[in-house]
C-alpha cells in the first residue's frame, strides 16, 4: 500500500477486496487485525474467513494461530483445509484438532498430505474424527494422506460423521505406522457402506480397492447400496486380482445418479447403463467393455435413452473392439441427446459412414460447444475420414472447440 494512503485498500470494489483478504486467510491473526481496522474490511473479512487454509508445518502453529482465532470467531468459519508440505507431519498425535471449540460448525474439512489417526486406538491415541465440532460435518476430503493404525477401518471412522453427504478419498493409504508400508488398500467393507447411506457424492481416486465383505468378489459391488448418490466418480489404481467391475445390475439401484465417472481399470459389463436415464454427465474414459461387438452395440443402444446428457466422454479405447465394430447407424446414439454440450470420442474406432449418422443432414445440435475426436480410426487400423466440415457447421453451429 502506498505510504501516506493507509485507506487506499478501501477504495477497491467489494469484488476485488474479497480476493485480497482471502490471501490472508492462511494467517487468521492478520486477517482479524485487518477486520478491526474498518467496518468495510470487517464485512469482507467475515466472508474471507468462511473458508480458511492452514499450512501446517509445526505443532506450535495450530496452538499459536488457529486455536486462538477459532475460540473467538468460530461462528464465521464454514470450511477448513489443513495442508502440510512436510509428509512426516503427524496430525494423529496433535491434540490441537480435538481442542477446537465445540461451538465450531464446520461443513467442509480437507486434510492434504498428512498422517492421521481417524479413530481412537488401543494405546490411547484419540482420533481426529471423534471431535465434537465435527458432528455437523457434511463434506470430508482426504488427499495424499496416510491413515494410521493397523486396525483402522472406514466403518469405524465414518460412523462418527452422521451428517456426511460428500466424501472424497484421493491417493490415500492405510498404514500400520510406518510411512508407505505394505498395507496400501482402502476397503469398502459392508460395515462402511452402511455408514455411507446418506452420501450424495462419492469420489474414490488413485487408490486400490477391495471388498472385505466379499474378498473373492467384485470390489465395487457394495456401492450399489448407496441409493442416494447423485454423483459417483471412481478412478481406482494399482493392480488387483479382481476386476473393478460394474455389473449389469449394479447401477440399477442408483436411480438418482446424474453424474457418473468411471475410468482407469474399471470394467463395464453389457447392460450396466440400462435405466440410468437421469444421467447428465457420463465419463467412461479409459474404461474397458466386456463382450465384444455385441456389448458395444448394447452400450450404444442404451446411450439412445440418455436424453438428458450434456457431457459424454468415451475416449481412449472404450469403443475399440476392432473388426467387429457395430454398423455405422448404431453410432447415431452418440449425439442422441439434444442437450449435449461436450462429446469426446478420441482414440475410438468408428466404422466408415458413422459421421453421417452422428451429424445427419437437417439435424440441429445447437448446444454442442466442444467436440474431441483426435486419433479416431476405422476398423483394420485405417485413420477415419473426418466429418464433412459444412455438414458439421450446419449441425453444430455453436461449436467453440474442435479437435
Amino acid at each position: 500500500m502506498p505510504k501516506g494512503r493507509p485507506l487506499a485498500l478501501l477504495q477497491l470494489p467489494d469484488a476485488c477486496l474479497l480476493p485480497v483478504l482471502q490471501c490472508l486467510s492462511g494467517d487468521p491473526a492478520s486477517l482479524c487485525s485487518a477486520a478491526r481496522a474498518h467496518s468495510k474490511l470487517h464485512q469482507a473479512a467475515v466472508l474471507a474467513l468462511s473458508s480458511i487454509t492452514v499450512n501446517v508445518q509445526t505443532q506450535h502453529q495450530l496452538h499459536d494461530s488457529l486455536l486462538p482465532y477459532l475460540a473467538k470467531h468460530s461462528q464465521y468459519t464454514d470450511s477448513i483445509h489443513f495442508r502440510s508440505s512436510v509428509p512426516t507431519y503427524d496430525a494423529a498425535r496433535a491434540p490441537s484438532l480435538r481442542q477446537l471449540p465445540p461451538s465450531l460448525q464446520i461443513n467442509t474439512l480437507h486434510f492434504d498430505n498428512m498422517r492421521l489417526q481417524l479413530v481412537g486406538s488401543a494405546d490411547g491415541v484419540e482420533g481426529v474424527l471423534g471431535a465434537p465440532w465435527l458432528v455437523s460435518l457434511k463434506q470430508l476430503q482426504l488427499s495424499e494422506c496416510v491413515l494410521l493404525g493397523r486396525e483402522q477401518r472406514l466403518a469405524a471412522a465414518l460412523s462418527l460423521l452422521p451428517g456426511l453427504q460428500r466424501l472424497r478419498i484421493d491417493s490415500t493409504q492405510f498404514s500400520d505406522g510406518a510411512y508407505l508400508s505394505s498395507r496400501q488398500t482402502v476397503g469398502l467393507e459392508a460395515e462402511a457402506v452402511q455408514q455411507l447411506q446418506q452420501l450424495t457424492y462419492l469420489e474414490l481416486a488413485g487408490i486400490q480397492l477391495h471388498s472385505a465383505a466379499q474378498p473373492d468378489g467384485p470390489a465395487l459391488q457394495p456401492l450399489q447400496a448407496l441409493t442416494r448418490l447423485v454423483d459417483l466418480r471412481l478412478r481406482p489404481s494399482g493392480h488387483h486380482p479382481h476386476d473393478y467391475s460394474i455389473s449389469a445390475d449394479m447401477l440399477s439401484e442408483l436411480q438418482l445418479l446424474t453424474h457418473l465417472e468411471l475410468s482407469g481399470q474399471v470394467v463395464l459389463h453389457p447392460g450396466a447403463l440400462s435405466g440410468s436415464t437421469r444421467l447428465q454427465h457420463l465419463n467412461l474414459s479409459r474404461c474397458k467393455l466386456t463382450g465384444g461387438a455385441a456389448a458395444e452395440g448394447l452400450l450404444l443402444s442404451q446411450l439412445q435413452d440418455l436424453q438428458q446428457l450434456t457431457h459424454l466422454d468415451l475416449s481412449e479405447g472404450l469403443l475399440a473392439v476392432g473388426d467387429d465394430t457395430p454398423p455405422a447407424a448404431a453410432f447415431e446414439s452418440l449425439t442422441a441427446s439434444s442437450m449435449l454440450h461436450h462429446l469426446d470420442i478420441s482414440q475410438c474406432i468408428l466404422p466408415a459412414g458413422a459421421w453421417q449418422h452422428m451429424f445427419p443432414a437437417g439435424r440441429q445440435l445447437p448446444r454442442i460447444r466442444s467436440l474431441a475426436a483426435a486419433g479416431v480410426f476405422e476398423p483394420a487400423g485405417r485413420r477415419a475420414v473426418a466429418p464433412n466440415g459444412s455438414l458439421l457447421a450446419s449441425c453444430c453451429p455453436g461449436v467453440l472447440s474442435l479437435d
